[in-house]
């Protein structure tokens, strides 16, 4: 029996894949970005639970970081979407706008 596409794109939705958090996360953090919308920037997330999402940068970012993540990284869950920012480069864009 065949899998139609959107069966298929339910079962990634859901699926566990260890170090897929990280990878994005450490991916990331080598941009210039100062931040992300997950679902919105990672297609494979969109149609996971933000309370999931939230969890899974706040379990990467600890084993990334260690316990000092809190200072590099603020991860917010707003609106179902969950925004990642990292926090000395919002400094940085502040400082160009002139606020502090």
């Amino acid at each position: 029996m065949a899998i139609d596409n959107a069966k298929i794109k339910q079962l990634y939705a859901t699926r566990r894949v260890k170090g897929g958090y990280l990878a994005i996360l450490a991916q990331a953090s080598e941009s210039d970005e100062n931040g992300f919308a997950a679902k919105e920037t990672y297609p494979q997330l969109s149609d996971k639970a933000a309370a999931t999402i939230y969890q899974g940068f706040r379990n990467a970012a600890e084993k990334l970081l260690g316990d000092e993540w809190t200072q590099t990284l603020d991860i917010l869950n707003s609106d179902d979407e969950v925004y990642v920012i990292f926090k000395d480069r919002v400094e940085f864009v502040a400082e160009e706008n002139g606020k502090k």
